[in-house]
């Protein structure tokens, strides 16, 4: 027979719920921020290029740390 703690249940649908409740509310931030941004005559926004800029900041720490040694 499997027995199931009910306690522990209660306690991780309960922090479930509340992250899911974190997501809501950032998702729905984002929304407002969007449609505040669209008001305002924006139909696109032009992004950073994350990728290449980790890549070259993790090159230049790399070089420090060769640097140091």
């Amino acid at each position: 027979m499997v027995l199931m703690n009910i306690e522990e249940n209660i306690k991780k649908m309960s922090e479930q719920v509340e992250k899911m409740q974190q997501d809501a509310l950032r998702l729905e931030g984002s929304i407002k921020m969007l449609m505040a941004l669209k008001e305002g005559g924006l139909k696109e926004v032009d992004l950073p290029d994350v990728k290449n800029e980790e890549s070259e900041e993790s090159e230049e720490n790399e070089e420090k740390v060769m640097e140091v040694k």
